[in-house]
């Protein structure tokens, strides 16, 4: 014998639970991917820098080991080219302005 009776109809307040519910549950997951995202471009930009700062001290270092006492006039047997790569690499370390463009960039804080 076939069923003659009519289906129920949804009253929707379970299915609206449900998906706000989903829409609650999918915000807080994004949330946090975007927080765990976010520590962990700043872990490493924050890793970058100090790297950065190392490697200026050690490239002031050895410029001002290699400094001749007299820049203007060096003597014959000195280290020239030497010093001037370490000039090159003090100057651009000492550059921050592009870490501070991807910092601005990804993080959204200021320069």
């Amino acid at each position: 014998m076939a069923d003659t009776t009519t289906p129920k109809q949804s009253t929707g307040t379970t299915d609206n639970f449900t998906t706000e519910a989903a829409k609650i549950e999918y915000m807080r997951q994004r949330k946090s991917a975007q927080d765990f995202l976010r520590s962990s471009t700043q872990y490493i930009l924050d890793g970058f820098e100090e790297s950065q700062e190392q490697h200026l001290v050690l490239a002031n270092t050895i410029l001002r080991e290699l400094t001749p006492p007299d820049p203007k006039n060096p003597p014959d047997d000195h280290p020239s080219v030497a010093w001037r790569l370490a000039q090159v690499l003090a100057d651009s370390l000492s550059r921050i302005h592009d870490l501070q463009i991807a910092r601005s960039f990804l993080l959204g804080e200021d320069e």
